[in-house]
């Protein structure tokens, strides 16, 4: 009697659904798939491709890289090679692009991504930035009629550009002459060198602070001085200047002193480079 009225529940319950119009799937013992089913369905996405004119700004870039993490695409731009920062800004290199006619260099601006400007080569040099500055990069490939052939790294590649360090004084003392400059934010080390005019520029060596004595020198021989940045791995990180020059001219050494009738008689050694 029991089996009987659980068989007819059963049946009285298909019949319940056949009339309520929902799938039998959502109540069956596979909801788990169905609802799978449905889940793969919606997060379907919007493979559009972005505006032709410039990349896409941040926000969508965010939302694109969302989206597609369950199946990234292949990348397919030119990506940056490495970053050379120099007296005047921070040259960008990049990879070759098949059918490439020239480039176009974009740097984001913290809303959107600003094209910074065109090159034939594989290279191009950002100027007028911010010391201690961090900037964004980002490449597209154009043919020869200025249309769009490849995609760009969302991302973007990042750089900071230090200027090279101004000396604020050179000072000649005693036993050598001293170099001093204004220390960076985010510099660890700061790599000295010196040249003359006989010679180019030579390391002298490495200072963490803001100065630095130079202790092999001689009398009447001009200097020039100028300073590079080191990051905290030891790599350079900044170009250098043309320097700032002084000449060298050691401290006299007093040679005798005589007392005589009206006072104290002193005598040095003369001094190369010295006017008076």
């Amino acid at each position: 009697m029991k089996r009987k009225y659980l068989k007819s529940a059963a049946v009285a319950l298909v019949v319940t659904l056949a009339f309520s119009g929902l799938p039998l799937s959502a109540y069956s013992a596979e909801t788990d798939a169905y609802v799978a089913e449905s889940v793969v369905e919606s997060a379907t996405v919007d493979n559009n491709t972005p505006e032709q004119t410039e990349p896409a700004t941040q926000e969508s870039m965010q939302a694109t890289e969302a989206t597609e993490t369950t199946n990234p695409p292949v990348a397919d731009y030119p990506k940056v090679t490495g970053f050379t920062n120099t007296a005047n800004g921070t040259k960008v290199s990049w990879s070759e692009y098949s059918g490439a006619a020239k480039y176009t260099l974009f740097v984001f601006d913290g809303t959107k991504w600003r094209r910074v400007g065109d090159s034939t080569t594989l290279s191009y040099t950002h100027t007028s930035l911010k010391n201690g500055t961090k900037y964004l990069y980002t490449i597209r490939a154009l043919d020869k009629n200025n249309s769009f052939i490849s995609d760009y790294c969302r991302q973007g590649y990042e750089n900071t550009f230090y200027a090279p360090p101004t000396i604020s004084s050179l000072e000649n003392i005693y036993g050598g002459v001293s170099v001093k400059w204004s220390k960076y934010s985010g510099i660890d080390s700061y790599r000295v060198y010196r040249k003359t005019k006989n010679s180019g520029w030579k390391f002298l060596g490495d200072a963490d602070g803001s100065s630095y004595t130079d202790k092999n020198t001689f009398s009447g021989t001009s200097y020039t001085y100028t300073i590079r940045c080191l990051d905290k791995d030891g790599k350079l990180v900044s170009s250098y200047n043309n320097g700032k020059s002084i000449t060298y001219v050691k401290s006299p050494s007093i040679s005798k002193i005589e007392n005589t009738a009206t006072g104290s008689k002193i005598s040095w050694s003369k001094c190369e480079g010295a006017a008076k």
